[in-house]
C-alpha cells in the first residue's frame, strides 16, 4: 500500500508542473496588456516600462515562469492587481467557502446518486427505474448555470423557501444554521451533472453484478433477496463508484464557477469571474494551480481508497 501511495503521489508531480506551465504560458499568452489595467489608457510610456520591469515582464519568458514557480512554491502568488493585497491573504478564505460548497454538493451527488441507481437496478424496467433514468439523462444533459437560475426563480424568489444570494445572511456570519439555509440551492445546482453520472455508473454495474453466476448461486442457497444485493452485489460495486465519486468531485471543485456566480457564493470560483472580469492574472494563476491541485489530490485519494477496497489489487 505504501508503494502504490509513494507512485501516485510520483505521477502527480509531472502532472502539477505541467498544470504550471500551461497555467502561466496561459496567462502571458492573453491579448493585452494588463500594466494598463493597473495605470489605465492615459498612461505614460515611461510608467508602463517601470511597471513592467518591476513585475519582470521585460525579462525572457523561461526566467519569468522559473522566478513565479520557486514564489508560488514558497507561497507567494503575488499580489493582486484589483484587491491590492497578497493572492494568498484572500484565497485562503475563498478556497474554505468552495470547499464547503463542494462537500455539500459532493455528498448531495454520491448519496442520491448511489442510493438512486441502486433503486433502479433493483426495480429493473419498473416506472421507478424508467423515472430515475430519465430524470439522469436530463440532469447529464441540463446546463449548470441554467438549472441553477431555474431553482433560483422556484425555491427562492417564488417560494422563498431558500434565501437567493451569498453564504450567510446579513449580520449572521458565522451561524452554522444560517449556512445551512443557505447551502442547498447552490449545492444542488453544483451537483446534477455528477449525481446523473454517479447514478447511472451505479445502476448499470450492478445490473451487470446481478447477472453474475456468483448471485445466481446465492439465490439458489435461499438466502434472503435483501441479503444477496446488499451484502453481496453492491459491495462489489462499491471501489468503482468510490473512484468515478473521486472524479466527480474533482470536477464538483472545478465546476462550482456557474453556481457560485449565479448565487454570489464567496467562493474561488466567483473570485475568479471577477479576477477574469478585471484581468487580475495572479489571481487568475493562484485559482487554475488550486483547482488543480484540489483534483490531483481528489484522484490520488480515490485511487488509494479503491485500491484498498479491492484486496486483489493491494501491493
Amino acid at each position: 500500500m505504501l508503494r502504490l501511495i509513494g507512485a501516485r503521489i510520483l505521477t502527480t508531480l509531472p502532472i502539477l508542473f505541467g498544470v504550471s506551465v500551461v497555467t502561466f504560458l496561459l496567462m502571458r499568452l492573453v491579448p493585452g496588456d494588463f500594466t494598463l489595467t493597473l495605470l489605465g489608457p492615459f498612461a505614460t510610456e515611461k510608467r508602463i516600462l517601470e511597471l513592467r520591469e518591476f513585475y519582470g515582464l521585460d525579462q525572457p519568458i523561461h526566467i519569468q515562469y522559473f522566478k513565479w514557480l520557486g514564489n508560488v512554491l514558497e507561497g507567494d502568488f503575488g499580489k493582486s492587481i484589483a484587491y491590492r493585497v497578497p493572492v494568498a491573504q484572500i484565497l485562503l478564505d475563498r478556497t474554505i467557502n468552495t470547499l464547503i460548497l463542494t462537500f455539500a454538493a459532493g455528498v448531495l451527488a454520491v448519496a442520491f446518486g448511489f442510493f438512486g441507481g441502486v433503486t433502479a437496478a433493483v426495480r429493473k424496467y419498473s416506472v421507478v427505474d424508467r423515472a430515475t433514468t430519465l430524470g439522469a439523462v436530463i440532469a447529464a444533459s441540463a446546463p449548470t448555470f441554467w438549472f441553477a437560475i431555474l431553482m433560483l426563480y422556484i425555491f427562492a424568489l417564488e417560494l422563498r423557501w431558500f434565501p437567493a444570494v451569498g453564504m450567510y445572511s446579513l449580520g449572521k456570519e458565522g451561524d452554522l444554521l444560517n449556512l445551512l439555509w443557505h447551502v442547498p440551492l447552490p449545492a444542488l445546482s453544483a451537483c446534477l451533472i455528477s449525481l446523473a453520472v454517479i447514478l447511472r455508473l451505479t445502476r448499470s454495474g450492478l445490473l451487470d453484478i446481478l447477472g453474475q453466476d456468483y448471485i445466481r448461486a446465492a439465490r439458489a442457497r435461499g438466502l434472503p433477496e435483501r441479503t444477496v444485493i446488499y451484502r453481496h452485489a453492491v459491495r462489489s460495486i462499491i471501489p468503482p463508484v468510490v473512484n468515478i465519486s473521486g472524479l466527480q468531485v474533482g470536477f464538483l471543485f472545478g465546476s462550482a464557477l456557474f453556481a457560485e456566480v449565479i448565487f454570489q457564493w464567496p467562493g474561488i470560483g466567483l473570485l475568479m469571474f471577477n479576477s477574469i472580469l478585471a484581468r487580475d492574472v495572479p489571481v487568475i494563476q493562484a485559482v487554475l494551480l488550486v483547482i488543480a491541485f484540489v483534483f490531483v489530490l481528489v484522484n490520488l485519494i480515490s485511487d488509494v481508497t479503491t485500491t484498498a477496497l479491492t484486496p486483489g489489487a493491494r501491493v
